[in-house]
């Protein structure tokens, strides 16, 4: 005496039924990317709004500096000591015209 024993097999689905069965849950995919949309809008419109800014002052010898001979011989141009150009600059940032401005 044969038995037959019967499984279940898992059905196969083609591109097709996977796209139509996409399409049968529209409305649910919808409602909760709407959710998920107000929740992060509403996230980051209630956020505190801070603002963060930096400056900096760079007293450094640069092309301005270094002297240039336009006759004469031609000797390496040679920059100011920094300790010159920094007291240079804080002469000028310390001047009346600028503390005007």
């Amino acid at each position: 005496m044969r038995t037959t024993a019967y499984t279940t097999v898992r059905p196969r689905y083609g591109f097709s039924d996977v796209v139509g069965l996409l399409f049968r849950e529209a409305l649910l995919m919808v409602v909760i990317f709407l959710a998920v949309f107000a929740i992060g809008a509403a996230a980051v419109l209630t956020l505190k709004k801070s603002y963060t800014a930096t400056a900096s002052v760079y007293a450094g010898a640069g092309q301005e500096y270094v002297y240039q001979s336009r006759v004469g011989a031609i000797d390496p141009s040679q920059p100011l000591e920094a300790d010159a150009v920094a007291g240079v600059e804080a002469r000028i940032l310390g001047s009346l015209a600028v503390k005007r401005r």
